[in-house]
């Protein structure tokens, strides 16, 4: 996903007036989701956190740190969401508090736009995927302006648009929101070359002197995908071309200007896991589209068929879902054949990345998640308190997932025997002991346990022999 296509789907959400959720998967498993009421954006998780919120009031200078750090600690202590907090103290001004939180959800929305094109995604109709969340009411022209300002690069549908625009005449409408558009000055003032009547986007571009050729191209593309700006029938008059058929305008966003290429949504039923299906350029060019507001007698029979378009739709979504789980859990293996190569070298260091990967590869596979723990214990990480903890509760959740694992058992046996923990790795080791008898290390521990377990027997009843009265 680049500077294009996530614009333009916030732009169709919002003349669609949709509900639900996007969930976008980009390379590497980073998943960002966004939540749209009635087509506008109102809460996002990034991939990556952005500042917090009490950092940036602080930063801004609208809160007295006492009183934050006193939010803060009633928030910790579960009394309810640091903004609730903060207006039941009188510790915020209430306009300050939502200018902040606005600009939090900015920032999340363009960290989501920054993510690459061969990032996926999959639409949620009515479900609130963030329903832990509050939800911010923020301008939604001005959200769109962000993802295209600061999502990267021109793609290719940028470049394509703007070159079918190059000789036809452009007009501001009159009653255009760019005003709404965070504008520098330089920006503003070539914007003003319009008011005086329609250009050409060559001229127009031409004209940009003051201003980068990519930044000036950025915001035509915004401008002409956000529809402040018309397309003329002359260079001397404003009237706008024939509104694109199949859309609808909607609060925020005028009619089209111009034939773009379609983006719509598959009505997707939630799957149990989701997977990625489709890159969000690929959909934008390919996919019908859907969500009509009214349904004819002929769609109606289309949906109540016994072989309904969502039918299909699930059975395409399982089986893209066990592609992609055969796929990693091939690239796991390979990655763990690597690790148990490194292993043998000693190389602990080394095989604890691959292992890694595995487990990204296979999550469910609780002997490589195994595996990766007792590597984490070898690099000598055991002796950190809140490492151990980590690795304990990833050697727990390995014995959950395969009670009947050998493999699993010894392993969390060896990391409570070095923890001296030595009951708990006594069960484990004679766990492994009775399921596999052949296992010598199992056998060796087990013995040694009942061994030292006798002469404690022994050395306690000559002790207490002695002070017999």
């Amino acid at each position: 996903m680049s500077a294009a296509p996530l614009p333009e789907l916030l732009v169709m959400s919002l003349e669609r007036r949709i509900s639900g959720s996007f969930v976008l998967t980009a390379p590497a498993r980073r998943e960002s989701t966004l939540v749209v009421a009635s087509g506008r954006v109102v809460k996002v998780r990034p991939p990556e956190p952005v500042e917090p919120l009490g950092r940036m009031l602080k930063e801004a200078g609208v809160i007295e740190p006492s009183a934050l750090e006193r939010a803060l600690v009633l928030a910790q202590q579960g009394q309810g969401r640091l903004g609730e907090i903060l207006l039941r103290l009188d510790a915020v001004d209430p306009a300050a508090l939502e200018r902040i939180s606005n600009e939090q959800l900015g920032r999340r929305l363009a960290r989501v736009a920054r993510l690459p094109e061969e990032t996926a995604y999959a639409f949620f109709q009515d479900i609130d995927l963030l329903d832990d969340q509050p939800g911010c009411g923020c301008d939604p022209l001005s959200l769109i302006w962000r993802c295209l300002r600061e999502g990267g690069g021109s793609a290719q549908r940028q470049r394509a648009l703007l070159e079918e625009l190059a000789e036809r005449p452009l007009g501001l409408r009159p009653r255009s929101g760019i005003e709404r558009l965070d504008l520098s000055a330089t920006e503003r003032q070539w914007l003003e070359a319009l008011r005086a009547g329609p250009l050409t986007l060559q001229t127009l571009l031409g004209a940009a002197v003051e201003l980068d050729e990519g930044a000036a191209r950025r915001l035509a593309y915004g401008l002409i995908v956000t529809r402040q700006l018309v397309v003329s029938s002359s260079l001397d008059g404003t009237r706008p071309a024939p509104r694109a058929s199949g859309v609808s305008p909607c609060e925020g966003v005028s009619s089209l200007p111009v034939s773009l290429p379609p983006v719509s949504l598959p009505p997707v039923t939630p799957p149990p896991v989701f997977q990625p299906s489709v890159s969000l350029p690929a959909a934008a060019e390919s996919l019908a589209p859907a969500l009509p507001t009214r349904r004819s007698p002929a769609d109606r029979r289309r949906t109540d068929a016994p072989e309904s378009v969502e039918h299909a739709l699930e059975r395409a979504s399982r089986l893209v879902r066990e592609r992609t789980r055969a796929e990693g859990a091939a690239e796991a293996a390979r990655a763990i054949e690597a690790a148990q190569t490194c292993i043998a070298r000693k190389q602990f260091g080394e095989a604890a990345q691959l292992a890694r990967k595995a487990c990204d590869g296979d999550p469910g596979n609780a002997e490589y998640l195994a595996l990766h723990a007792w590597l984490r214990m070898q690099s000598g990480e055991l002796g950190v308190p809140h490492l151990a903890a980590q690795i304990m509760s990833a050697l727990d959740r390995a014995v959950l997932k395969a009670p009947s694992s050998v493999t699993v058992r010894f392993y969390r046996a060896q990391a409570l025997k070095r923890l001296g923990r030595d009951e708990e790795a006594y069960r484990d080791f004679r766990f492994v002991a009775r399921r596999a008898p052949d296992h010598i290390d199992a056998v060796r521990e087990v013995r040694l346990h009942m061994m030292r377990t006798r002469n404690e027997q022994k050395r306690s009843g000559v002790f207490s022999k002695l002070f017999v009265r």
